[in-house]
């Protein structure tokens, strides 16, 4: 089962929610900010996957992060979601501990 790890307090987070369930693809919801287990298990990724290297640097936390069946994690929600024969308007954007994305 697809897992994503994000923020009910995330515009992005939300808006991938979203377009999972509009297009009834089945997934769980992991919100870092329910509890600590959730937090620490995302920030062991945030640390050390190389696809958070350009969040860290700039400041984005790096939510919402999609998790494949395949198990290939990803932050391009909406780029593997075309890829997947969905349409889906708009760019990948994740949250960021700047508030530029507030």
């Amino acid at each position: 089962m697809i897992k994503v790890y994000g923020s009910r307090m995330c515009r992005e987070s939300c808006q991938l929610q979203e377009y999972l369930d509009a297009c009834e693809i089945r997934y769980q919801f992991i919100d870092i900010n329910d509890n600590l287990r959730n937090l620490k298990r995302f920030l062991r990724m945030r640390d050390t996957l190389d696809i958070f290297e350009n969040c860290r640097s700039i400041g984005d936390i790096g939510v919402p992060l999609l998790i494949p069946d395949d198990g290939e994690p990803t932050l391009k929600w909406q780029r593997w979601l075309q890829n997947q024969g969905y349409q889906v308007d708009g760019e990948d954007r994740q949250c960021c501990l700047l508030g530029d994305n507030e």
